[in-house]
């Protein structure tokens, strides 16, 4: 009985010993291909885990980052390298101070110098580095689809994402839904678009001097594509991406800004002057069935017009907005109605800079 239990617990001791030495072995292994992986990116893993929580894009260029720690390990986070990833596979590095040391969860701001606001973000990693200069994992995160922030001088923002039903689409905002006719949800620049007809379909919002309350400073902004590109004459009026309707007689209809296409091949901004004559903007040679950026902005002395990023820039007056409801995708009820798909209509009470305008075109496009 003796024996058969002293090799009983040889036996166990065997197995420890095969185990551990199993454990030894494949620990090596394991700890000299992280190390080696270390050594290339020139990281020490075994240290403090961060997590990006999630990452914000402002309108003018700046990502937001919100970190926080996972795991223990050192602490003592001197600084964070931050890693910007473009959808073209570039990618550029910065690094920043890390006040306290510490790290639990912070928001760490980066300023549009560090981001290279000419291409679209797709993801950010982050590493923690130490006081002695190691550098620890990778943390990251992709760009959330709508990943961007809604400053306070956004006005409203229809993304053409989100109907209450039967007829309300949803502004991101909350400040201006819009009320649908006719109007159908499909595959747009960005996830859902808004298609209208041609015919009879169409967005109707709040009054026009409701939504641009500022006659001084203004910006407005979406992405069209056309079903067709019409022939309208010398002074094309149908095809209205947006439009805001001017002062007159009570409730009564006439242009202060639109965006349309037509006369063959033009995208066209439409506005009226201080005098409340009409004024035009246009680029040639749009086509069909092709995505556009169009855009308007105004600082009480000068319009800068956008057409994808191609500018002009002009000074002149602005005949101002009146109470006549503004449009989506007409001039007015079953009017000027367009024949395409519009996306991403957003209006600032404010002039935005070439810069913020850039942002927003690559983080939407």
């Amino acid at each position: 009985m003796i024996k058969r239990g002293q090799t009983g617990v040889i036996s166990i001791i065997l197995i420890v010993l095969i185990v551990l030495i199993l454990f030894i072995i494949v620990w090596n292994l394991f700890y000299n291909i992280v190390k080696k992986s270390a050594d290339k990116t020139n990281t020490y893993p075994f240290t403090t885990f961060l997590e990006v929580d999630s990452i914000g894009l402002h309108f003018n260029g700046e990502a937001e980052v919100l970190l926080h720690t996972i795991s223990g390990g050192e602490t003592d986070v001197s600084k964070l390298k931050f890693q910007m990833h473009y959808t073209d596979g570039t990618s550029n590095t910065m690094i920043l101070e890390n006040g306290n040391k510490q790290m639990e969860t912070k928001i760490f701001s980066i300023t549009p110098n560090f981001i290279e606001t000419s291409k679209k973000l797709s993801k950010v990693s982050v590493y923690p580095i130490f006081e002695d200069g190691v550098v620890g994992m990778e943390s990251n995160r992709k760009i959330p689809r709508d990943g961007l922030l809604n400053p306070d001088d956004l006005v409203f923002w229809h993304r053409m994402e989100q109907i209450n039903l039967p007829s309300t689409l949803i502004d991101t905002t909350g400040n201006f839904p819009g009320q649908i006719f006719e109007a159908n949800q499909v595959p747009g620049k960005n996830n859902n678009g808004m298609s209208f007809d041609g015919v009879n379909d169409y967005v109707r919002l709040a009054d026009s001097n409701q939504i641009i309350q500022y006659n001084n400073n203004f910006s407005i902004f979406a992405f069209f594509k056309a079903n067709q590109i019409p022939s309208d004459g010398p002074i094309p009026t149908n095809n209205r991406i947006i439009t805001f309707h001017r002062p007159s007689l009570p409730s009564v209809a006439g242009t202060a800004i639109s965006f349309l296409f037509g006369d063959t091949d033009k995208a066209i901004i439409r506005y009226y002057d201080g005098a409340c004559q009409p004024k035009y903007f246009s680029a040639s040679n749009i086509e069909a069935n092709k995505w556009y950026f169009i855009g308007l902005t105004y600082d009480g002395e000068n319009y800068r017009s956008y057409l994808d990023l191609a500018k002009v820039v002009r000074e002149d007056t602005f005949c101002g907005v009146g109470d006549f409801d503004a449009f989506i995708g007409a001039y007015s009820v079953n009017s000027a109605v367009i024949n395409g798909i519009i996306d991403e209509v957003m209006v600032f009470n404010r002039s935005l800079n070439d810069n913020e305008v850039i942002a927003i075109y690559n983080n939407l496009k």
